[in-house]
């Protein structure tokens, strides 16, 4: 109970959380309001798409880590 856990056992949690917990702050910022003006569904769909774009460079780095880890 008292052991120190490495960074080696905790290393993917650390950067699954590095990115997960922006992208919730991000989400949450974001909520859909009730009326969208076209500039702001435009601006609303960038920020939709830098978000998965980002979303999917994590999981490649991730997938890289584990295959050199």
């Amino acid at each position: 109970m008292t052991e120190m856990a490495s960074y080696e056992d905790i290393k993917y949690f650390f950067w699954i959380e590095s990115v997960l917990v922006p992208l919730f702050f991000v989400l949450y910022i974001k909520g859909v309001p009730d009326h969208l003006s076209r500039e702001q569904e435009k601006e609303q769909k960038k920020a939709i798409f830098v978000l998965v774009f980002s979303f999917a460079c994590m999981l490649m780095v991730l997938f890289m880590a584990m295959l050199n880890g």
